[in-house]
């Protein structure tokens, strides 16, 4: 790929969100959308996903 070709690394965020916000989500499109994250890391070597998504380490008064 080009970026690879470049020594370019990519990195995929998926930034925090409020637990409500999640529950709210299509389950069928979050889950299409973690499996696609997952198979461009496993299959890209300069490809690294960072999943803050679910990270409790977020609380609600770090959400505006």
């Amino acid at each position: 790929s080009f970026c690879e070709q470049k020594n370019i690394q990519v990195l995929l965020v998926n930034m925090p969100v409020y637990p409500d916000y999640l529950d709210h989500l299509n389950p069928e499109k979050l889950l299409k959308i973690d499996e696609t994250c997952d198979d461009l890391a496993k299959t890209n070597p300069n490809v690294t996903r960072v999943d803050l998504s679910r990270d409790s380490r977020f609380q609600l008064l770090d959400f505006h």
